[in-house]
């Protein structure tokens, strides 16, 4: 498996532009995973709603409710 970097180089952009990261979407082996967890949008949530998405507990998985 190739680095993030590697690909960077072979498709001649930087680390952090969009071009490497949709490349990266693409190539993902765990891309179907996305598909098993709630991505709430702020148009699903009521005005007076803040939405925190915290990185120890990560987006809820849909089987949990």
């Amino acid at each position: 498996s190739e680095s993030s970097a590697d690909d960077g180089e072979r498709l001649n952009c930087s680390p952090t532009s969009r071009r490497l990261a949709e490349h990266l979407d693409r190539h993902d082996e765990l891309q179907k995973l996305r598909q098993e967890f709630l991505m709430p949008k702020i148009s699903d949530l009521p005005p007076y709603c803040v939405y925190f998405a915290g990185n120890s507990l990560g987006l809820q998985p849909k089987n949990t409710k």
